[in-house]
């Protein structure tokens, strides 16, 4: 009965409490800075932790990186399965209750862990996947927008020329199908404006699309490389971070 009621709690695809690409975009927009903040830590930690285990100090510098990135995976896999409705599933790490208390024989553990080394691949390809997440999910909703009030842009451009003229200087500026010149109102110009509008329709529709595949293919990466390949054992979310 407890297993199945934890089967329950993580199939997050049952929740309705985030639209599904409001979800894909805050997740999409958060890959950037968790993304950047994930891989200096690693880079830093076990790049510091490897020079100085000859003097022992590396050896705790590489348990607390371990243990950083044991935290990443977690955060991870809860905000794939809160944001994108991806089924996280999870068991407990495999090493012994009794190798616990020991730094050495949990270090050895972790390290014979393959979620612990897939973790730190997630780590290396989500900096760049966050960079390329960040620049398209704020770069097409804005010029989607743009082209659709394109008539708006047009009148909006055409009073700030106005007032540039007025202070004695010539302005002349170029839009997508149409431009403006000193200020003046075209009508000829002002038509051709609202050719933008179908285009920023359909760069809109495309963009839903585009974003939401991407953040679901985000997400499946997150379930292929942070949860293991065998699920054998739904555990109880207190005891995910017991098992650190």
């Amino acid at each position: 009965m407890a297993a199945l009621r934890m089967q329950e709690e993580y199939t997050p695809q049952r929740r309705t409490t985030i639209p599904n690409t409001l979800g894909n975009m805050l997740y999409l927009l958060l890959s950037f800075p968790l993304g950047l903040i994930y891989f200096i830590l690693m880079i830093v930690g076990l790049s510091v932790g490897l020079g100085t285990i000859v003097v022992w100090i590396g050896l705790p510098i590489l348990l607390l990186t371990l243990l950083g990135i044991r935290g990443v995976a977690i955060i991870e896999r809860d905000m794939a399965a809160s944001l994108l409705h991806i089924p996280m599933p999870y068991i407990p790490s495999r090493q012994p209750a009794e190798g616990k208390g020991n730094l050495l024989r949990w270090l050895r553990a972790s390290l014979s862990d393959a979620v612990t080394w897939k973790s730190m691949i997630y780590i290396l390809l989500k900096f760049p996947l966050g960079i390329i997440s960040f620049v398209l999910v704020i770069t097409l909703p804005l010029v989607a927008l743009c082209l659709t009030l394109g008539p708006l842009v047009y009148l909006l451009n055409t009073y700030i020329d106005g007032l540039v003229f007025a202070a004695g200087y010539h302005s002349h500026s170029y839009l997508l199908f149409a431009e403006t010149r000193d200020g003046i109102f075209d009508p000829i110009m002002f038509a051709r404006s609202f050719i933008a509008v179908p285009c920023g329709l359909l760069i809109g529709w495309s963009s839903r699309a585009i974003l939401n595949g991407l953040a679901q293919m985000c997400g499946l990466m997150a379930r292929a490389m942070l949860c293991p390949s065998q699920i054998d054992v739904v555990a109880p979310k207190e005891d995910r971070y017991a098992s650190l």
